[in-house]
């Protein structure tokens, strides 16, 4: 049963959810590189959680990091469009 939960995909439909990621899901998920994950975490943008020797993402925190970027990147293109 935990091999079928490790090898599950992320629905991102399912945003209401709360789900543990792995780092790697993270990656594929953002589209980002695993340096700049890391920088993520490093910056306190996203927050890792130690289970068990694991460090896991709640979906949660990954889809309001979407959300906040989605939210500056729109209010930038307002203010150029004032301007």
């Amino acid at each position: 049963m935990a091999a079928q939960l490790q090898n599950r995909e992320v629905n991102l439909n399912e945003t209401s959810q709360r789900r543990l990621l792995r780092r790697d899901q993270v990656i594929e998920l953002l589209n980002l590189s695993a340096d700049d994950i890391q920088w993520l975490v490093n910056t306190k943008q996203l927050l890792e959680i130690p289970i068990r020797g694991q460090q896991l993402f709640d979906s949660r925190d990954v889809f309001q990091l979407i959300d906040t970027y989605k939210n500056l990147t729109l209010r930038q293109r307002n203010n150029e469009h004032e301007a």
